[in-house]
Order: structure tokens, then C-alpha cells, then sequence
């Protein structure tokens, strides 16, 4: 990791996910909103407004964000608090502007124990699994079962904290018995680079989720 200038990566146009780290509910309750940078001023980050269900939300002043933008190259996160809105045209967010910014590389996303609920689909049916780790390139989970070849499988990266779902097909690599049950590890197969990218940024998201609980 190292840090870097705000000028260097918040470029207009560029993709943002703005992650609460407020305990807020309601309206805000969905916890992950994505965005994306209008404009860079010394003191204030403009961005594009939130949308749930296609409609504007209104963070409230002082509301502290974590903020991840995701590039070819690494992962860029800072924190940053509300500091209200910009009546131009578009709306903008106005964010404060953190002295430096983390910049990550995409290596360092790497394999993490989660308890994700997905579900996979096979020839025998639908089966409800929970993640036992996630990594850039796959999965594991238990199953009851030995599974092989190809799965459909959809997750959801949110979780509790909102709607951020995944679809996509998993290729059986191992099987491991444990227990009564098996553990099945998966590579992801055909996955598009904008759902590479969901990935490696929940895998920061849940480092950091890791990080704070010790």
C-alpha cells in the first residue's frame, strides 16, 4: 500500500462506491451506493448523487463515507465526510478532500474468510449455500453433496447492507469431505472485468470489516 494525492485518481468520470460508515436507517439503510466523480476542487470533492430505485438520497451533513474507486491498475479508498450539495447542473455531493489517499494493488485483495449466503444451480435442482471464502479468482463453500463442472451461482456482495447482486458460472476445482459435508472450491468462470471489479472491492470492503474487529 501507499498513499497518493487526491489529483491522481479522482478524475472526473471516473466510478465511486460510497460506503456509510454512519449507523444510519431508513432511507440510508442499504449502506453501499455507488457514484461517480463530477469535479476536484482543493477543498471539496463534487460526485454524483446517490440513487436507490432510481431516485436521489439525500445523505445528511457531516455523514462520514468511506470512498473506493476502483482502476485497471489498484484500489484508491479515503474516508470523507458530507459537506452538503452543489445546485448546479447535476446536483452534485459535495465531500470533504482527505490530504492523502490509499492506493492498493489488486494482489493485495486477496482470499478472505466471509459467510455470504448464495445459491447455486445444477441439473439436480437449487441448492441455498453459504460462502465459507471468497478470493479475486473464486469461491468455497459447503454443500452436502459432491458437486462437479459447471454451476450457475448468484451472491449477494451487500449482504445486510443493501442490494449488490452477482450472477455468474463457478467451475468445480476440489472437492474436500469434512465433517459430514463437502467443501467445494470454484473458480469463476467467464466473469466480465466490471464483476472482477465488484469482487476485489468487497474483498477490501470485508479486509477493512476484518480489520476493525481484530
Amino acid at each position: 500500500m501507499e498513499n497518493v494525492s487526491p489529483e491522481s485518481c479522482l478524475i472526473p468520470g471516473y466510478p465511486l462506491q460510497l460506503e456509510l460508515m454512519d449507523d444510519l436507517t431508513g432511507a440510508l439503510s442499504a449502506g453501499i451506493f455507488r457514484s461517480m466523480v463530477i469535479g476536484l476542487e482543493p477543498d471539496v470533492l463534487h460526485v454524483d448523487i446517490p440513487k436507490v430505485s432510481g431516485k436521489m438520497v439525500e445523505l445528511p451533513v457531516n455523514t462520514i463515507l468511506h470512498v473506493v474507486c476502483l482502476l485497471e491498475d489498484a484500489l484508491y479508498s479515503f474516508d470523507a465526510r458530507v459537506l452538503g450539495y452543489a445546485h448546479f447542473v447535476p446536483v452534485a455531493l459535495c465531500l470533504s478532500v482527505p490530504q492523502t489517499i490509499v492506493r492498493s494493488q489488486r494482489r493485495e485483495a486477496v482470499r478472505v474468510p466471509t459467510d455470504l449466503p448464495g445459491r447455486i444451480e445444477t441439473e439436480a435442482g437449487i441448492l441455498d449455500i453459504t460462502l465459507r471464502d471468497i478470493a479475486a479468482g473464486g469461491i468455497s463453500f459447503f454443500a452436502p453433496e459432491p458437486m462437479s463442472g459447471l454451476l450457475d451461482f448468484t451472491v449477494n456482495l451487500a449482504a445486510k447492507e443493501g442490494q449488490d447482486w452477482l450472477s455468474t458460472k463457478l467451475l468445480v476445482r476440489r472437492i474436500q469431505p469434512l465433517t459430514g459435508q463437502y467443501v467445494v472450491a470454484c473458480s469463476f468462470s467467464g466473469m466480465p472485468r466490471k464483476d472482477e471489479d465488484r469482487v476485489i472491492a468487497y474483498l477490501f470492503r470485508r479486509q477493512r470489516q476484518l480489520r476493525q474487529q481484530g
